[in-house]
């Protein structure tokens, strides 16, 4: 059994229950950044910790980690080529393989991946500056409306029929028409109001990823709720009472559960907060990128993704390859300084620079039906 699945049963087995589910949420809502191997190596030594990361990390940002503080143990993600390829370059040097000298090609490369303990800690075992707090100024419509195409309708309240649910919102989604329905009651020239209204269209949206990805687990949809509310900072009353049935689910149910839980909760995030390096992807790019040219950069990543064994690193490889397709031009020549000036940390997460005007409907649509 590969490492990230050793420590995703240890978790289900003894903690993706009802009775501990919330704590398991909160673990992910402070974490946002870390892979669900990590999220859940936390929730196993210290599960109220936030803004988990290196030393180094910690003094870039003018903290200081405390003399008597007890770290907490992450795994770093390392890929390494195990075979090089017939033909190669190293720095941009060609390699010569027996009597040959040919240009690159890194088709039959293999790599394996190993876990690297490193000792981390959290917030509150760290003394210094203020970390500045995250602004919220952000545009759920825009977003929204950007990624699915689809429009805005008010609605009376009564016409929208939304049920009995454990947290009622005053909107509903039509996939078939690709309309939002927001019940025009809701006053957004007060504070309250727009809490309201931004609340009701994350909601939405959450349902619109749902239903392109056809997931129909409504405990999943209810955990990812709750991450994001607490995110965002918006009032609810989502109670671990809805989570009754976690307990029937199977053994291997409940890992997919915390695998998609982070999946969809770290991704709709990003789309509205911006698309960032998670810890993972960190060391993903300290590994792989030796190049600046998109060519080169992308076989790399299509030769690790088909040689690697961990299926969970394989899906973050790919999708951290997707990423990096839209970047912004010279965005991986940023990169690679980086990395090569050793300034590439885990935290605060490295943001990258998305070129929108390549990442319009089509394209999420083509992602989306995939299963990205």
């Amino acid at each position: 059994m590969h490492k990230t699945n050793q420590v995703l049963v240890q978790v289900v087995n003894e903690a993706v229950t009802k009775e501990h589910i919330m704590s398991y949420l909160d673990v992910v809502k402070n974490n946002l950044n870390l892979s669900v191997l990590n999220q859940a190596m936390i929730y196993l030594q210290k599960p109220a910790a936030k803004m988990v990361c290196g030393k180094m990390a910690w003094e870039s940002m003018g903290r200081t980690v405390n003399r008597d503080a007890r770290p907490i143990v992450l795994f770093f993600p390392e890929i390494e080529m195990t075979e090089p390829p017939t033909e190669f370059e190293i720095n941009n040097v060609p390699q010569v393989v027996g009597d040959t000298n040919v240009t690159m090609n890194t088709k039959d490369a293999v790599y394996c991946n190993n876990y690297i303990p490193v000792n981390t800690h959290d917030f509150d075992s760290t003394t210094g500056d203020d970390i500045p707090d995250k602004e919220n100024n952000i545009s759920f419509v825009d977003t929204v409306l950007e990624i699915s195409g689809g429009i805005i309708e008010p609605v009376d309240k009564r016409a929208l029929n939304i049920g009995s649910l454990p947290n009622v919102i005053e909107g509903k989604y039509d996939k078939e028409q690709n309309i939002f329905f927001i019940s025009e009651s809701i006053n957004t020239d007060t504070d309250h109001g727009k809490q309201k209204f931004n609340k009701t269209i994350l909601s939405l949206y959450v349902d619109y990823v749902f239903d392109n990805f056809n997931i129909k687990d409504k405990l999943l949809k209810y955990a990812v709720m709750y991450v994001l509310y607490e995110h965002y900072n918006f009032t609810h009353s989502i109670e671990k009472t809805v989570f009754i049935k976690l307990d029937k689910k199977s053994q291997n149910e409940k890992v997919d559960f915390i695998n998609d839980l982070q999946f969809y909760t770290s991704g709709i995030t990003q789309d509205f907060d911006g698309y960032y390096l998670n810890f993972d992807e960190t060391a993903f790019i300290n590994n792989l990128l030796s190049s600046s040219e998109p060519e080169k950069t992308y076989m790399l990543f299509d030769n690790a993704i088909a040689t690697v064994v961990d299926d969970i690193l394989k899906d973050e490889l790919s999708h951290l390859k997707e990423k990096l397709t839209r970047t912004v031009d010279g965005y991986l020549e940023d990169l690679l300084s980086l990395r090569l000036e050793k300034k590439l940390y885990t935290y605060p997460p490295q943001k990258l620079l998305i070129d929108k005007t390549d990442y319009l409907r089509k394209e999420r649509a083509e992602l989306l039906a995939i299963g990205l």
